[in-house]
């Protein structure tokens, strides 16, 4: 059996149900995109379960080679480091585990999005806008479809029991005001 080396958790205050683990025993790490808003200041956590013997790690924010953070232990198997990422765009962070001969003994690579408040905005005011066109046109099923998870459903019964109302429903709604 091969033993649990090292764990890489990254997670926002924000969104932390979006936390991005890269596990393994050896190189290579996990998928997975944790966004928020620009300043983005998550928290790396990087932790040695299987308590293995490591000269250093090293945190490359960027992934351009050059060590941003260097950690040479971790008290009590864990250390937690804040990321941070003041201007929107897409990152990847570089977790590097050295041996005390200097080899790689573990290594993860994890995506991160600081995403602009004007563009969220724009996102959220163009679903809007697609939401009341389609209750507009009486379209319940394509207003329905905007929604994900548990909220389709809920939303889906609200529609129908407004069936035949929905133009009317529409005009009520009004326009959004960019606040941004």
């Amino acid at each position: 059996a091969i033993k649990r080396q090292f764990t890489i958790l990254i997670q926002s205050v924000a969104a932390p149900r979006a936390a991005a683990p890269a596990a393994g025993a050896g190189k290579g790490a996990g998928p997975g995109l944790l966004e928020g808003l620009a300043p983005f200041a998550p928290t790396l956590t990087v932790s040695n379960p299987g308590n293995v013997a490591f000269q250093r790690v090293e945190i490359d924010l960027q992934d351009d080679g050059t060590s941003d953070v260097t950690l040479p232990n971790l008290p009590d198997g864990m250390a937690r480091v804040t990321l941070n990422y003041p201007d929107a765009g897409v990152y990847t962070v570089k977790v590097t585990v050295y041996a005390a001969n200097g080899s790689t003994l573990f290594q993860a690579r994890l995506k991160l999005k600081a995403t602009a408040p004007a563009e969220l905005a724009a996102t959220i005011v163009g679903v809007y806008r697609t939401l009341t066109d389609r209750i507009a046109d009486d379209d319940a099923a394509g207003a329905v479809s905007l929604f994900v998870g548990d909220a389709r459903g809920r939303y889906a019964e609200i529609l129908a029991a407004l069936a035949g109302t929905l133009p009317g429903v529409a005009a009520q709604l009004g326009t959004p005001v960019d606040g941004v």
